[in-house]
């Protein structure tokens, strides 16, 4: 009797010792993600700025995080909120900062924590670079050149169009004094032709006897 009952304790006790690993791997399962893909350095523009972007890899249950991103001088220049990581699955982060415009390269600091679930990070923050470059529709340089071409091209086609009546084509001395006899010509025979035609002297007798009889 008494030995079956210490078999009994040692099963129990075999059975206990086999679930509690169980529980702690289930455990650390559900609460496991990883950070990773993080970039070297990111491009902005001084017109968009840009964004960030880096993933997660969650093991575990769903959660969500709160990130910010911090200058060298430890201000916020960037932030996303309750942004949700899927479960068991890759999540790719993405920071929005088209605010972030100042031309240069900037050493930031992205710093990563769990709002709301249960998460252990690997890493909670990661240091990274922005280059930011000057876009040309930003730089006022770029609006005096254009202002000064189009003022060119105007002054041109005036010009062009100031000129035009001189590109007629020269004509010489002799062409000219043809031409004006010609006009002379016309003249004349179109003066000659409202005329009357003139009266005979035997016409003017004619026309005085008949009107005597």
């Amino acid at each position: 009797m008494k030995a079956r009952t210490v078999a009994a304790a040692v099963i129990v006790a075999l059975l206990a010792v086999a679930l509690v690993p169980c529980a702690m791997d289930d455990s650390d399962a559900a609460s496991t993600a990883n950070i990773g893909d993080n970039k070297a350095s990111y491009t902005f523009d001084s017109r968009d700025g840009g964004s960030i972007t880096f993933t997660i890899e969650n093991e575990g249950s769903a959660f969500t995080i709160n990130v910010t991103v911090k200058n060298s001088s430890g201000s916020t220049v960037g932030s996303a909120s309750d942004v949700a990581i899927a479960a068991t699955s890759t999540t790719t982060v993405t920071v929005n900062m088209s605010g972030f415009t100042s031309v240069g390269t900037h050493n930031v600091t992205v710093n990563i924590e769990v709002a709301s679930g249960s998460a252990s990070l690997n890493a909670t923050s990661f240091s990274t670079q922005i280059v930011v470059n000057q876009n040309i529709l930003t730089n006022w340089v770029t609006y005096v050149v254009l202002i000064v071409i189009i003022i060119v091209i105007a002054v041109l086609v005036y010009l062009r169009i100031r000129d035009s009546p001189k590109n007629k084509t020269e004509m010489t001395f002799e062409q000219l004094e043809e031409q004006r006899k010609a006009e002379m010509a016309a003249k004349s025979d179109k003066k000659k032709a409202k005329e009357p035609a003139p009266t005979t002297e035997r016409q003017r007798y004619l026309a005085n006897k008949k009107k005597k009889e």
